[in-house]
């Protein structure tokens, strides 16, 4: 039997940067008014509106602090429906296309404390709107538990924040102790210059507004590059 196992998180299926974007602005404003235009066409994930009473440290804050009260008015990322095509597309663009049989999913649950009944209806859910078969694993891991060493036991990973900010450090250092060949990563593209080396496919070509672009992470290994966003 093909099998694949992937990695992804409860923030990279729902968007939660948007989520506690919108707990912070005032009543009296809206999504569309103020962040839908910049939040679709940001490079970085800064969103300061100091006339709002919004600064950067603000939001990071509420970020930090983020737990299931987001879940009340969070919209899904285009990840749990676009997730085999993305896996798919990548295998074939490194010349190895598959016959797959069954996802192993292995999806992150932290920092959200979510009791029993909760993660069966979130398996309930996930595994409806997946159109393959599929096994699902719930975990709660802090960064400073992914690392390098943790991912190689995955064929894919979806991760909004793996290249920068305070939750890569764990990551990124111990890569130099264990090269990860054959895990590829798929990370909003918002988040990776497209490289100059010609393999390259424009997100709006591929699948609405994700994109894979092969890139060196770091030697030997591979980036495919997906946006996340939901728009």
């Amino acid at each position: 039997m093909n099998t694949l196992n992937v990695y992804t998180e409860l923030d990279s299926l729902f968007d939660s940067r948007r989520a506690t974007l919108e707990s912070l602005l005032p009543s009296n404003e809206t999504w569309e008014g103020v962040y839908a235009k910049q939040y679709k066409e940001r490079k970085l994930d800064l969103f300061e509106r100091k006339e709002l009473g919004i600064t950067q440290s603000i939001y990071e804050q509420a970020y930090d602090k983020r737990d299931l009260s987001l879940f009340t008015n969070i919209k899904p990322t285009q990840v749990l429906s676009k997730l085999l095509l993305l896996v798919l597309d990548s295998e074939q663009l490194v010349g190895k296309p598959i016959a797959l049989n069954v996802v192993n999913i292995t999806i992150n649950l932290y920092p959200y404390d979510l009791d029993e009944d909760l993660v069966n209806e979130l398996e309930k859910n996930i595994k409806q709107a997946l159109v393959f078969k599929n096994e699902l694993t719930f975990v709660s891991k802090p960064p400073t538990e992914l690392d390098a060493k943790y991912f190689k036991n995955f064929d894919n990973v979806f991760k909004y924040d793996i290249l920068i900010g305070k939750d890569s450090k764990t990551f990124m250092e111990s890569l130099a102790k264990t090269p990860i060949k054959d895990t590829k990563f798929f990370v909003p593209d918002l988040y990776v210059k497209q490289p100059d080396n010609g393999i390259v496919c424009s997100p709006k070509e591929l699948v609405e507004s994700f994109s894979l672009v092969l890139a060196p992470l770091t030697s030997g290994e591979r980036v495919s590059n997906a946006s996340e966003r939901a728009e």
